[in-house]
């Protein structure tokens, strides 16, 4: 009986006014009038069926019945009609284009491994201008599990057909390890290939994949030639992988800098992947102290890699998401539409 009396919650409310006590005492007296457990097997595979059928025509009805009622209504005001769905029509356009903006950039899953401790230390932080400087400071470190470093920019692709302009970052060989975001296919950089003379390989993305190689497996040992240099391709990034900002290329050749002629001001980033055990806020003091320890100028904080991403836009999409819900709130009572 309880589960009889859970699906008429089913039929739209103005039926269960009238028809809801009737229906439960029939279906009551037709289930003590069934004898034996076959007979009331088949009663509830027959009530089953009847509650299938009429509910939806039920609903139906209603809906039917409340279009008429709100055409009849609306078209004696049609300018005032017209008015509201035009602001309700913005406000769920807009609401939708900001939310997306807002999943992109704070709700949706990073395509790394635990993106919530990975941290930027710093626009201009440098810890060692070598490789092997870099992978001491990376290793002693007590805050840390891993970093990388990297610097970008853009640079002109020589292949197959005519050149492209494409964006580069010139990382050290723990980048994609720090990112727990293995290629697609191939591999990525291995300790001691940022080393000069031996950083004469790359990563590609996906698209640039697609688009320069057609999507050929081949394209694994393959030739490519930035700004007239030659590297060997070993590895197809994931697809949607393009960190830092719409990078197309990853070569381990930032302790390398004349490898790769550049005619632009470039900064090198430096990020790491805190360790597990430690708040944000402890490894904030390790990180202040190994600053005032080694004398930096410009004092410099741990930035989660979500805020870095969204930047600026972070607390405006917040508060124009907010102001567009209320807006949405406030014209749903009048209107009887929720955006």
């Amino acid at each position: 009986m309880k589960l009889y009396r859970f699906l008429l919650k089913f039929y739209p409310a103005r039926f269960r006014e009238e028809y809801g006590r009737p229906l439960e005492q029939q279906f009551l007296d037709e289930y003590r009038e069934a004898d034996g457990k076959l007979a009331r097997l088949a009663f509830w595979i027959r009530s089953m069926r009847d509650l299938a059928i009429s509910i939806p025509l039920e609903l139906l009805r209603e809906l039917r019945q409340d279009l008429r009622y709100s055409v009849r209504i609306y078209s004696r005001r049609p300018i005032v009609t017209l008015l509201a769905v035009m602001a309700l029509a913005l406000a769920i356009g807009a609401t939708t284009g900001v939310f997306s903006v807002v999943n992109a950039l704070m709700l949706r899953s990073l395509p790394f491994h635990a993106p919530e401790r990975i941290v930027q230390l710093g626009l201009a932080l440098r810890p060692a201008d070598t490789a092997s400087a870099f992978e001491a400071w990376r290793t002693r470190s007590t805050y840390l599990e891993d970093a990388a470093v990297y610097t970008q920019a853009d640079m002109n692709l020589d292949g197959r057909a005519e050149s492209q302009r494409v964006t580069v970052a010139e990382t050290s060989s723990s980048f994609f390890r720090t990112l727990g975001s293995e290629p697609e296919i191939g591999r990525s950089f291995v300790d001691g290939e940022d080393i000069p003379g031996k950083n004469g390989v790359a990563v590609i993305s996906y698209s640039l994949w697609q688009q320069f190689f057609g999507g050929d497996p081949r394209a694994i040992g393959s030739t490519i030639h930035l700004n007239s240099t030659s590297l060997t391709v070993i590895g197809i990034a994931r697809p949607g992988l393009d960190y830092p900002a719409k990078t197309a290329v990853w070569t381990p050749t930032v302790f390398d800098i004349p490898r790769l002629p550049k005619s632009s001001m470039f900064f090198w980033v430096t990020f790491g992947h805190v360790k597990s055990g430690l708040t944000l806020k402890q490894a904030q003091s390790m990180f202040d102290a190994e600053q005032k320890r080694d004398s930096l100028a410009i004092k410099n904080n741990l930035i989660p890699l979500r805020t870095q991403l969204a930047g600026p836009v972070e607390r405006a999409s917040l508060v124009l998401l907010g102001l567009l819900s209320l807006y949405c709130s406030s014209r749903a009572p009048t209107s009887r539409i929720c955006c």
